[in-house]
């Protein structure tokens, strides 16, 4: 919880995130100033629950899900977040030409990293990497960040058909 469900709500769409720890939201106000703003957000909503059991069990499909797990991929917890299982279930929950957003974070084994794409790529009919850096003359250069886009099914989506009307569940 955090980056991700903040921009999510920031396109004024509902957006619900699912975190394990209650701590977390706890300790949320700590990273964010706009705190009291984020979590009193009508079209947002936090469920405490396992993200996988609350995908599994909840009615409806969504536009897209993000998975934000914490570091690293390979941890008891955020592997089972990058398996094939996973992958499959978010993938019935998917619209047509819904979005599955990954970010693995960086500090992962080359052994994981190869199993986290391959389990996308033997799940999704199209999916694609953005090799992101963010680098500002206020701090040094970043490690590199990739974010993988996978598509359920049927056509990818129009970029330009993103944005009002789509519920975001962002999976932590």
């Amino acid at each position: 919880m955090g980056t991700s469900y903040r921009s999510a709500l920031s396109w004024d769409i509902e957006t619900t995130t699912v975190e394990l720890a209650p701590s977390v939201i706890e300790a949320f106000g700590f990273y964010h100033a706009d705190t009291e703003r984020i979590l009193g957000n009508p079209k947002g909503h936090v469920i405490i629950d396992d993200g996988r059991r609350y995908l599994a069990r909840v009615p409806g499909k969504f536009d897209v899900i993000v998975v934000d797990p914490p570091p690293p991929p390979e941890a008891a917890g955020s592997s089972l977040l990058y398996s094939d299982e996973f992958y499959e279930l978010a993938k019935q929950r998917l619209n047509p030409g819904g979005i599955r957003h990954a970010w693995p974070p960086p500090g992962g084994d080359l052994v994981s990293i190869k199993a986290v794409l391959r389990s996308i790529s033997d799940s999704f009919p199209h999916k694609g990497g953005i090799h992101i850096t963010q680098d500002s003359a206020e701090k040094p250069p970043s490690q590199p960040t990739f974010v993988i886009l996978a598509i359920g099914y049927g056509d990818a989506p129009q970029t330009s058909g993103i944005g009002p009307g789509l519920h975001v569940p962002t999976l932590i």
